[in-house]
C-alpha cells in the first residue's frame, strides 16, 4: 500500500510491486514497451490517492490493484470522527 501523488510515483511503485524491481530497468524478460502499456491501462483516475495491489497465483497480469481517493477517505475519517466514544 503507497500513497501516490502523481504518475511518476505510480510508475516507480507499480514496478517494484508488480515487477519486483526498483529500477526502471526491470528485466531482459519485460520489454519497456509492455510496463508503459501496463502502466497506461491500471493507472489511478486522480492524485493523490492510496494504492493498493494484491498479487495472484502467479501472473502479472493477475495483479488486483485497488485505488483510494481523497473523498473515500475523507467519508471514512468523518464516520470514525462521529463514532468516537
Amino acid at each position: 500500500m503507497e500513497l501516490i501523488y502523481n504518475i511518476d510515483e505510480y510508475k516507480k511503485w507499480i514496478i517494484a510491486v508488480c515487477f519486483n524491481s526498483t529500477s526502471n530497468d526491470c528485466s531482459e524478460l519485460i520489454d519497456d514497451a509492455d510496463i508503459d502499456n501496463f502502466i497506461t491501462q491500471t493507472h489511478p483516475l486522480d492524485y493523490p490517492c492510496v494504492c493498493l495491489a494484491t498479487p495472484g497465483p502467479v501472473f502479472i497480469s493477475s495483479y488486483s490493484i485497488l485505488f483510494i481517493y481523497r473523498n473515500q477517505i475523507n467519508e471514512w475519517a468523518k464516520t470514525l470522527q462521529e463514532a468516537r466514544i
